[in-house]
């Protein structure tokens, strides 16, 4: 390439091989530079400087080997694009699993922006407007994989409308954009278009076309994921439960690959275990990277898979999802991949209220009533220990004495008032020892009266 300027300026070339250093070359005023590679090859090469205008054509190598082919191309350099946008789709989501799209799928879109320049781009914008026939599935877009927050107003796609902006792409440098929409419509094949430009570059743009397949599908594969146990479905919290999922191939492919993956509520279901066991396990999601384990699945052929959960605890009846995806499936003869759905619900219960008891009534504490105090006041006896009871003594019957309870009560000593007391000990004594003493006095006077009375 020879290159030419008005003005001093330094040419910067970036080889198209990778193996090759970049390198600077001189040109000062009105001066033919010739620039060629190590490897007389500049195919593909960029040349770039500091703003200075220069000229650039194509020429033979004069200094090339008269061995090497060495040819002249004309002497026209071609521009090319500085931003370049490509756009690609998949099939994320198969409801069918017929392999095609359809009614109610769900299409992956991918837009890669090359920056083909050796300079930085700043305000580089990516647009897409969807068509009519897709609905946009809300907090799906990604940039480099990362999060791309909806737009807050209009509509929530933040492609449409003005775009997403991106500040500067780096010379060399490429990124990509995916979002996810369902398609609602297969009348008629789906055109989206996707456009990146800048106003220091040309603008590029490359559109995708969907052919929706005609005539009924048919699924390639059948997935069938239950509950199990308990077989009724009556589903209480504290209760563990086990899924069943059975996969087989209706199509006339031998499926080579068969990866799984389990998507639950981790604060619904907490995972115990599965058969067979899942390669990654992670919140919230189980990971097979291939059910098949080396064996590929022949048409005809089942797969069947078992994973056991523990319902946590739930104060509302609460509906949730066990959600089962064949994921990028890989069968003989297709570079397709095949990603189909099979999920299944489950009604859980709070546990009983248990049956209150009743309370028995209370009842009321009868209030002591005070001890009627005597009227004398007596000391206080020292306490003293209770002696080993003896075996009572034999009471000899006096037919004479009167009954304790007949006595002249003459005090109460620790009764309530209105019941009888304990009988005070010293009235009972004197009674007695007068009744004593009188009945001695007259028997005193019984035998003298005899005496007196009797013959001489």
């Amino acid at each position: 390439v020879y290159v030419t300027a008005l003005t001093t300026t330094t040419i910067h070339v970036h080889y198209s091989d990778p193996t090759l250093p970049e390198a600077d070359f001189l040109v000062t005023p009105l001066a033919e530079v010739p620039i060629t590679s190590p490897n007389h090859n500049m195919t593909g090469a960029s040349l770039t400087n500091n703003g200075v205008p220069f000229v650039a054509v194509w020429g033979e190598d004069q200094s090339a080997p008269t061995a090497l082919p060495s040819i002249d191309a004309g002497t026209n350099i071609v521009p090319l694009p500085g931003l370049l946008l490509q756009k690609t789709f998949t099939l994320a989501n198969d409801i069918d699993c017929s392999g095609g799209i359809s009614f109610n799928d769900t299409v992956r879109f991918k837009l890669q922006y090359f920056n083909n320049t050796v300079n930085d781009i700043n305000d580089v914008v990516i647009k897409d407007t969807l068509p009519a026939e897709l609905t946009y599935i809300p907090g799906s877009t990604l940039i480099n994989n990362a999060p791309l927050p909806d737009d807050g107003s209009g509509t929530p796609f933040p492609l449409d409308d003005g775009g997403h902006t991106i500040s500067v792409v780096g010379h060399g440098q490429s990124g990509f954009i995916t979002f996810e929409a369902v398609v609602n419509d297969v009348t008629n094949p789906i055109i989206n278009l996707g456009s990146v430009n800048s106003q220091h570059v040309q603008p590029g743009s490359d559109a995708v076309t969907i052919f929706i397949p005609t005539g009924s599908s048919t699924p390639l594969l059948a997935s069938d994921y239950v509950l199990a146990n308990p077989a009724s479905g009556s589903v209480t919290t504290g209760q563990a439960i086990t899924f069943t999922l059975t996969i087989t191939n209706d199509s006339p492919f031998t499926f080579t690959a068969l990866p799984l993956q389990n998507i639950f509520d981790p604060n619904i279901l907490t995972f115990i275990q599965a058969a067979p066991p899942p390669d990654v396990v992670s919140s919230g999601v189980l990971t097979w990277t291939d059910l098949t384990t080396g064996s590929p699945l022949p048409p005809g052929n089942a797969l069947n898979l078992t994973a056991s959960f523990l319902v946590n605890s739930a104060t509302t009846v609460t509906d949730t999802q066990d959600a089962m995806a064949i994921i990028r499936a890989s069968r003989a003869g297709s570079p397709a991949l095949l990603t189909c759905p099979a999920s299944a619900n489950v009604a859980i219960a709070p546990p009983p209220a248990p049956t209150p008891v009743p309370t028995p009534p209370a009842t009321s504490t009868p209030t002591p009533k005070p001890t009627k105090a005597s009227s004398k006041s007596e000391p206080s006896e020292p306490s003293v220990a209770t002696p080993t009871p003896l075996p009572p003594a034999p009471v000899a019957m006096v037919a004479n004495v009167l009954p304790v309870k007949v006595l002249p009560e003459t005090g109460v000593d620790g009764g309530q008032p209105g019941q009888p007391g304990q009988i005070t000990a010293w009235p009972v004594w004197l009674g007695l020892f007068l009744l004593g003493v009188n009945a001695a006095s007259w028997y005193v006077w019984r035998r003298s009266s005899k005496k007196k009375n009797a013959p001489k």
